[in-house]
């Protein structure tokens, strides 16, 4: 397990557009998480029940996410002293941070704090299951007239996580928690098992904590619970 953070290499490319997609104020009408915002505060008050309760669980995390992954961009723009790289201008929305860039394996590349994109992802991975969860249960659920404006505030986090998730892949950080896949205990701390009808038994049914890898060294330990018998 990592104990020190260290930084990892990204693509200048890929960086890029996950600095734009994040910016608390978006350019034009460019995919924004931020746009759903106000709609999702709106939207979450009108509903009660279950799907009331899925909708503001998904707003709560969608804003925790965005802050904290603010936080990291900004955190990490700026010249630092021991990075490669000279300045340059990303685009953040209606603004610009600028990041150390420099050549690497016949691209533009940065150097990032592993621990810091460990985080990001982690927060994103966290709103993007709760997403999947609120779709599901408006997919269950009834929601007669008010499904139009459902689709106002689904389809702009919809278009948001279509251009961010390719980007995250592209960074070369991966995933070593993933549902119905049996862990690796190089990289994964299983702290039990139990009963689940939808995953094979030793596989993975519930994450605890998601866990990522680069280059093959561990970044953040992952924990979860692996399907026994089923029920």
């Amino acid at each position: 397990m990592s104990t020190q953070p260290r930084d990892i290499y990204v693509p200048a490319a890929s960086w890029r557009v996950i600095v734009d997609v994040l910016a608390p104020e978006p350019r034009g009408m460019d995919p924004a998480f931020i746009r759903a915002k106000d709609a999702f505060e709106r939207y979450s008050m009108t509903i009660r029940g279950d799907i009331g309760d899925a909708i503001q669980r998904c707003k709560d995390h969608l804003e925790r996410f965005l802050a904290r992954a603010q936080e990291i961009v900004e955190s990490e723009a700026g010249e630092t002293p021991g990075r490669l790289g000279r300045l340059k201008p990303f685009p953040y929305g209606n603004s610009e941070l600028q990041f150390q860039v420099f050549n690497y394996k016949d691209g533009e590349a940065l150097s990032l704090r592993d621990n810091r994109m460990a985080e990001l992802m982690t927060q994103y991975d966290l709103f993007r299951e709760t997403m999947r969860f609120m779709e599901k249960k408006v997919e269950e659920g009834n929601l007669g007239p008010l499904k139009n404006t459902f689709t106002f505030i689904h389809k702009p986090l919809q278009q948001a996580a279509q251009v961010l998730e390719p980007m995250l892949e592209k960074t070369g950080i991966e995933r070593t928690t993933i549902y119905g896949e049996k862990p690796d205990p190089t990289y994964v701390h299983i702290a039990g098992d139990e009963p689940s009808d939808e995953f094979e038994a030793g596989t993975i049914c519930r994450i605890l904590k998601p866990g990522y890898k680069s280059e093959g060294r561990e970044i953040q330990e992952g924990v979860v619970m692996i399907a026994s018998k089923s029920a």
